[in-house]
């Protein structure tokens, strides 16, 4: 018997990279790699300067920087990042 092995993909919209643990995920705009039927996989989403993480879609859900996905079929994500928005104070002066 072999084990089935089984794609994870990930795809990125923005500015951003995820990578996974166990290694085999390192990837900016898409990528993917094969895992054994049954590999928990830890997926990592960090932003790049002036963007922030927003959330996932697929099979991971939620804003956490991480998930977790269990191969059991072929499975794909997505890392999404928005542009970071700061708000500027400005001082006001009386005259």
């Amino acid at each position: 018997f072999t084990l089935q092995q089984l794609a994870l993909a990930v795809s990125v919209t923005g500015s951003g990279s995820v990578t996974s643990t166990p290694s085999g995920i390192d990837c900016g705009s898409a990528c993917s790699a094969t895992f054994a039927f049954g590999s928990v996989i830890t997926l990592t989403a960090a932003p790049e300067p002036g963007w922030a993480f927003s959330g996932w879609d697929g099979a991971c859900t939620g804003s956490a920087a991480s998930c977790v996905v269990t191969i059991d079929q072929a499975t794909s994500v997505s890392a999404v990042f928005v542009r970071s928005s700061y708000s500027i104070f400005l001082p006001v002066i009386l005259r």
